[in-house]
């Protein structure tokens, strides 16, 4: 009942957005919904502001949306900007799933939050859909039809249920494997025009730490990595931080500062504090070299939910596997770990933390956000 895009009947807003805001992005679940949190009540307040077009919609969410975040069967997600509620949307999961609501607020559309809630949804649903659908009023499809048809919705048919009041509605619905393929070579694309507050969306290496090591790193204690072989060419370039096995995760960024070589003893002198490991442990990481490389990492950022290797190769449908020391990230090179690294910065969106996003005023309108219908 009422699951359905959903147009708001304002008048289009202008592409050009005033300001960047603090963007927070949250996803609901089980917990929220059994609890009742301020951010259900929120969630419910948005989707009631349809009401009008879809009477009986304050119904649909007691009965259907609710039960189904308590089941684990739906998700639904709220975006927030300076934690003023700026766009909703439900999802519900299964071999077909659905997306049953998507709004955006006026003020926000024309830009990339709808891609990024389109994206989030069909990595979501991708581990156990066949297929991904949705219904929306026929006056968006002919003004929009373009932002869908560049997910794999090549086309729309009449819908066998009518949910608005004043508007023809339509059935749209792609295999998930089309869905999200359009979806992942989006994210490159989509992380240009916006900043994920202070996660790299550029990064040029990937380097496959030790776990302890690596939790030295982004605990803030360790600041200096040795390596035998490093080029000194990587100095003011990003680099992605990878614990390796047990962990297997990808736990952080930071900036190659310096690149110092020399014989160990002077490397210890020079870097000790940084280096944060027993003496013993240098040597025996040294062993016979006799000259090694300092490397100073600085703006250390922490991932606030990691990511694993497991997780990635499973979204990407290709198995990764980690350097022993680091590679060179590069979609000539490397392009697997080039569409990791993205995704990776696009997952950080789950946490439920503020990122600085800023959305770009002028946008094509093949990749036009507003979806809010």
């Amino acid at each position: 009942m009422k699951e359905t895009l959903s147009q708001d009947k304002a008048t289009p807003a202008s592409p050009q957005l005033k300001n960047k805001g603090q963007i927070r992005i949250s996803t609901l679940g089980r917990k929220d919904a059994e609890a009742l949190t301020d951010q259900v009540k929120i969630l419910k307040e948005q989707i009631a502001t349809n009401d009008d077009q879809y009477p009986g919609i304050d119904q649909w969410f007691a009965t259907k949306v609710l039960t189904g975040l308590r089941s684990g069967e739906r998700k639904a997600y709220l975006a927030f900007e300076n934690e003023k509620p700026i766009a909703a949307a439900i999802l519900k999961l299964g071999s077909s799933a659905k997306i049953c609501h998507l709004c955006i607020n006026e003020d926000h559309r024309g830009a990339d939050l709808g891609q990024l809630l389109f994206i989030q949804m069909t990595m979501d649903a991708a581990n156990r859909a066949r297929e991904i659908h949705f219904t929306l009023p026929e006056s968006l499809w002919s003004t929009k039809s373009g932002f869908f048809k560049s997910f794999g919705f090549s086309r729309a048919e009449k819908s066998s249920r009518e949910y608005r009041k004043d508007d023809t509605e339509l059935f749209c619905s792609a295999p998930i494997s089309s869905v999200y393929a359009a979806a992942l070579s989006k994210i490159p694309n989509l992380l240009e025009s916006v900043w994920l507050g202070r996660y790299s969306r550029d990064t040029d290496v990937l380097m496959s730490i030790k776990p302890t090591f690596a939790e030295r790193i982004v605990a803030g204690s360790k600041s200096v990595e040795i390596r035998k072989r490093f080029s000194d060419k990587w100095a003011g370039h990003d680099v992605i931080l990878y614990a390796s096995q047990p962990r297997g995760a990808l736990v952080g960024t930071a900036t190659i500062g310096s690149v110092t070589k020399g014989r160990p003893a002077d490397i210890w002198s020079q870097f000790e504090t940084g280096i944060a490991c027993s003496k013993a442990e240098f040597d025996c990481y040294v062993g016979a070299a006799h000259n090694i490389t300092a490397i100073e990492l600085k703006g250390i950022t922490p991932y606030q939910e990691v990511v694993h290797l497991s997780e990635l190769s499973q979204l990407l449908r290709e198995k990764l596997r980690p350097p022993q020391s680091y590679f060179e990230l590069s979609f000539e090179k490397n392009s697997a770990w080039m569409s990791a690294s993205y995704i990776a910065a696009l997952l950080q969106l789950r946490a439920n933390m503020k990122l600085s996003l800023e959305l770009a005023p002028q946008l094509e309108s093949s990749r036009d956000g507003r979806v809010d219908s």
